[in-house]
């Protein structure tokens, strides 16, 4: 399901491309051209239909007998790569570069340069020359465009935004959806969520039936109109039932509404539908984020659980290590989680991180993930020397675990008792909140500067989550100080914004035993 959003322009756009990479005359003698084109025809139909698993049983029915044309494998690459399974994705690309190798044209040069680069380092390392050599050479190579495309979704934080590229494949594909569903990623990932709107809203205009718009535009509504939110994802869900973006928006919805009805209604027939892990991972990734936002870590856990059955069940082993490394971040924090449960999450990472054939991109991010959480143990335990090895690995990389990297930072900070250095902190929302509970496990009142400003600075910080542990942060200094009737005042402030807060977190069995003794 996860892969026809990203694939569907290729349906679109790809019979009519003068550069599609593929015709009769390259079928083999096994297949008839007449065959081989009809084999594929059905495949962009699937695709159209977000059936991927029956495009994909197609593309491997041209392979099974035959076809070692590069483009076949290239679809296949990008299914792949649209579910998330990067060891898939390099696989088919790899394929695909040996069969281009000596080739003339754009996908077999495309594939062959792709190839070329996979082991080399970072893709967003290599990707944006990769791919404006290939449009300065193919410049109407509409495969060329939305990869290029692509890519910028992909690796937003890297590869830098070329809002041409957008508007020169919109315009070679009015009629597509998927162009315009990764120009509003593209925009959301950047925080432009008014012109994700916007290019939401206008290709509605064109797609007035399109399920996949209808969920966009309800997923940008979430923060500011839960009301509206919860409307289009059921208008949604009426054209396309088994749209998963846009139950999990439902979900969403239902929760910041308090219709937990609704939401354990949403939940039970997700959980009770033979769906694949792909769906399956899109609906629990974004509800089990939220829940987390709201300080509900144990139902979330129930939903990352039953995710990791289904991924056994289909022995999608990608999805499990991938899964494994995006959840673990939850338990990094000393009041949402116990070092035990971190520990035991890390080896569910490391144990899924022994499957074989994994692929680079995600073995890289969980091995990385993998030595971030061991060096918050190792400074937890005093050994600083291993974890500042391991700060230094992050420090090296670039945007993506720069605050990681720093949060491992202010944990060693801890360690050394350097209270006056994390009082300096971050001017941003999560490490200023993360030096003020360090600083509060230390006994350092001067805590109490950091979460003011968090709280009283009008947007400074947008994050449920990070308001609730700061103001958790602030009852217990109340009661520390004594003054209950401030630390009762605190405490109402987190029950609004954690009306369901899992009471087994550490910070709130920590409220618990200290208003306890107060009583």
């Amino acid at each position: 399901m996860a892969a026809a959003l990203v694939i569907f322009a290729w349906a679109v756009f790809w019979p009519s491309s003068p550069n599609r990479g593929f015709s009769a005359e390259t079928a083999p003698m096994l297949l008839d051209g007449t065959e081989y084109q009809q084999t594929m025809d059905m495949a962009w139909k699937e695709l159209l239909a977000n059936e991927d698993l029956d495009a994909m049983s197609h593309l491997n029915q041209l392979r099974e007998v035959g076809v070692d044309d590069p483009a076949v494998f290239m679809l296949a690459a990008v299914i792949e790569g649209g579910c998330g399974n990067w060891a898939g994705w390099e696989r088919e690309v790899r394929q695909a570069a040996s069969l281009a190798e000596g080739r003339v044209g754009a996908v077999d040069e495309l594939a062959w340069e792709v190839g070329k680069n996979i082991d080399n380092r970072e893709p967003w390392t290599w990707w944006p020359q990769v791919m404006h050599d290939h449009m300065e050479r193919y410049p109407d190579d509409l495969l060329g465009q939305y990869l290029n495309v692509l890519g910028m979704r992909f690796w937003h934080l890297e590869v830098p935004l070329d809002e041409p590229a957008l508007d020169r494949l919109e315009a070679a594909v009015p009629n597509a959806v998927a162009p315009i569903v990764l120009r509003a990623g593209i925009y959301q990932e950047m925080g432009r969520r008014q012109d994700a709107r916007i290019a939401l809203e206008v290709g509605l205009e064109r797609n007035p039936r399109s399920a996949q718009l209808l969920a966009g535009l309800a997923a940008t509504d979430l923060l500011d109109n839960p009301e509206e939110a919860l409307l289009r994802a059921q208008r949604a869900l009426q054209l396309d039932s088994s749209w998963y973006p846009a139950r999990a928006t439902f979900a969403i919805a239902a929760l910041k509404l308090d219709r937990e009805d609704d939401f354990q209604w949403m939940q039970r027939s997700v959980i009770g539908d033979e769906i694949s892990s792909d769906a399956c991972e899109h609906f629990v990734g974004r509800v089990g984020a939220f829940l987390v936002e709201q300080g509900r870590l144990r139902e979330a856990g129930f939903l990352w659980d039953h995710m990791d059955e289904r991924f056994q069940e289909d022995s999608n082993y990608v999805g499990r290590a991938k899964a494994a490394y995006q959840t673990i971040p939850t338990f990094t924090h000393q009041w949402l989680a116990t070092s035990e449960q971190l520990e035991d999450r890390l080896e569910r990472l490391e144990a899924s991180l022994a499957t074989p054939n994994l692929g680079g991109v995600v073995h890289q991010n969980g091995a990385l993930m993998s030595s971030f959480v061991r060096g918050l143990l190792d400074a937890r335990a005093g050994r600083v020397d291993s974890a500042e090895r391991a700060r230094q690995q992050l420090v090296q990389l670039r945007q993506r675990w720069e605050q990681r990297a720093r949060l491992l930072e202010m944990e060693l900070l801890a360690a050394r008792s350097e209270a006056g250095t994390l009082l300096a902190g971050d001017d941003s929302c999560v490490p200023m909140v993360k030096a003020g509970t360090l600083l509060v496990d230390m006994g350092e009142v001067a805590a109490k500067v950091l979460f003011e400003r968090v709280l009283n600075e009008q947007s400074f910080c947008d994050s449920v989550q990070q308001l609730a542990l700061a103001r958790a942060g602030m009852v217990l200094m109340a009661l520390e100080e004594g003054n209950d009737e401030l630390a009762r005042e605190h405490l109402a402030a987190l029950q609004s914004l954690w009306p369901r807060a899992d009471p087994e977190l550490p910070v709130m069995r920590r409220i618990a035993a200290a208003m306890a003794e107060q009583d």
